[in-house]
């Protein structure tokens, strides 16, 4: 077997340029198919296809004639292997999904050879997990039509003990969170903690644009009064740093959805004194609705939460029964 000094060979540039003719004469010569490539020259930029094998390298590079000639065992050669791992522990089908030049029938095709659609790479990573990243969410829903109804396993951790949903809210990938909350699949699980027993809601807080984000949970389903290792709820963890700018717009979406500010007691508000108008009107709205009951609270209060209303008297007629002092905010 031949290979040039990248070790690559003849039967692995046929499948990369899809020279089908010269890659049928290799395989029925009995080329194995599963070689992988490990690269003696590591300094040349090529370490991310370190073991890789022909099918890799011709599902990430949009080959579907290739793929289809290495995966038929009925031609009178030994069909690839489509769970082969590379150096990360990463098939063929992760390849294929995570490329720019993403094939549906690639997917497909490799998906009926057997790939195993929930292989995790050395970091315990799903494709799923890898789908999160901002270069990929402009073909996110594209992606989920032909992977859902193979019936994947979204809720499988990494070695950070994250799901594909904790790294999207995570990432603030908002087109990834709306695909996995809105998708036909019952078993995703809205409130799976990672090693920090950290929430989906609880991780969004760290990024900016969180307010479509934090809709999209509560509205799925998500707990908001889940709790952390440490007893923190995500409104209670944000209220707590929350002078730092990406927090403000994130408190403020939790306080819209009425998350109860106090937790065991403590009233995590007190620091808010620097709120504006809308955000003090918010949060005195989500403590009188802990106290008394959302039903209690007046149907203006609520228009004034949701910002349904522009009227600022309305504001302060809203919320005239609970002051400042009462809701533990010291005067602004």
């Amino acid at each position: 077997m031949g290979a040039d000094r990248h070790n690559r060979t003849k039967l692995y540039k046929a499948a990369r340029s899809e020279d089908c003719r010269t890659l049928e004469q290799l395989l029925r010569r009995g080329e194995n198919a599963d070689y992988a490539r490990e690269d003696r020259w590591p300094l040349t930029g090529t370490r991310r296809h370190q073991g890789w094998t022909a099918l890799m390298v011709a599902a990430a590079n949009g080959r579907f004639r290739a793929v289809h000639m290495l995966l038929d065992g009925s031609r009178g050669w030994k069909a690839a292997d489509p769970n082969v791992v590379d150096a990360k522990g990463r098939t063929a089908l992760h390849a294929a999904v995570c490329s720019d030049k993403y094939d549906t029938g690639i997917v497909l095709e490799l998906l009926r050879a057997g790939a195993d659609l929930d292989n995790q790479d050395r970091a315990g990573n799903t494709v799923f997990h890898t789908l999160t990243k901002p270069r990929y969410q402009k073909r996110v829903g594209r992606i989920f039509n032909d992977l859902l109804p193979h019936k994947p396993l979204l809720n499988l951790r990494n070695c950070r003990g994250e799901t594909p949903l904790t790294m999207a809210a995570k990432r603030g990938a908002v087109t990834f969170v709306r695909a996995i909350v809105t998708c036909p699949c019952p078993m995703v699980d809205l409130d799976a903690r990672d090693d920090d027993g950290n929430t989906a809601l609880h991780l969004v807080s760290r990024v900016r644009g969180t307010d479509e984000v934090v809709s999209l949970l509560v509205l799925g389903g998500a707990d908001l009064e889940a709790q952390n290792y440490w007893g923190m709820t995500p409104l209670a963890q944000a209220m707590v740093r929350y002078n730092m700018f990406y927090d403000r717009p994130y408190v403020s979406a939790l306080l819209t959805h009425l998350a109860r500010p106090m937790v065991e007691g403590t009233d995590y508000g007190w620091g808010l004194f620097e709120m504006d108008e809308t955000m003090k009107t918010r949060y005195k709205t989500a403590l009188h609705a802990q106290q008394f009951g959302s039903s209690s609270v007046p149907g203006t209060a609520r228009q004034s939460a949701n910002l349904d209303s522009d009227d600022s008297s309305d504001d302060e007629d809203a919320v005239g029964f609970l002051t400042i002092g009462d809701a533990g905010l010291a005067p602004g």
